[in-house]
């Protein structure tokens, strides 16, 4: 069983990399959010066992984001 990863970043470029370089493992990437509450919402919907946070996005930033998985999805682990 892979490793189910959310990558949460407003740059598309950064998102391209991060997500070439976990496919050359065993982890699977189940998607992508440019946003907080984007992100909030995938993880509502997808279950991923880790989020890639950035911290700099618009509207939720990571720190608010962050704040919210730990109370709202504790098992999540975030990065």
């Amino acid at each position: 069983m892979s490793m189910r990863i959310l990558i949460a970043d407003d740059h598309p470029t950064v998102i391209a990399g991060i997500k070439s370089m976990l496919l050359l493992s065993s982890l699977e990437v189940i998607g992508s959010a440019p946003s907080g509450q984007i992100a909030l919402d995938c993880v509502e919907k997808d279950h991923p066992d880790v989020v890639l946070l950035d911290v700099r996005m618009p509207g939720f930033d990571g720190i608010e984001t962050l704040q919210i998985l730990r109370e709202q999805y504790p098992a999540t682990m975030v990065v």
